[in-house]
């Protein structure tokens, strides 16, 4: 029963941000209102709900790694370091496989003009 204890928070939270960010129509990722780069997690919410669609191809397009999510959940509540750290890597080189690809202007990868470095380099630039 305690293994059970340790994954409800893993699952809850995503499915409360999911639930929030459905709603508002707002991304709710702190890197990307900061400093206007997608994080390694964007575009899963828009992933997620793609395959609630059944939208396979959009899914693969709005994040690939989707699929590993819940084994990264799994695996940071059962202190499953080796495969945490493997997925982990894998979601950060995908990351800048697509940040390379497709940043700044491909969906989900673009760059958030409002976010608060680009609004203060405006400020302190004038541009």
């Amino acid at each position: 029963m305690s293994s059970l204890r340790k994954i409800i928070p893993y699952v809850a939270i995503p499915a409360i941000i999911l639930l929030i960010s459905t709603i508002t129509g707002y991304g709710i990722c702190i890197i990307y209102n900061i400093f206007g780069i997608p994080c390694p997690a964007c575009g899963l919410t828009r992933a997620s709900l793609a395959i609630f669609r059944l939208d396979l191809q959009s899914s693969l397009k709005y994040h690939p790694l989707l699929i590993f999510v819940p084994f990264l959940l799994i695996s940071a509540a059962l202190d499953r370091k080796r495969i945490f750290y493997a997925l982990s890597f894998l979601f950060i080189l995908v990351w800048l496989i697509r940040l390379y690809l497709y940043f700044p202007t491909q969906d989900p990868m673009t760059f958030n003009k409002q976010s608060l470095a680009a609004t203060l380099f405006e400020l302190i630039t004038g541009r």
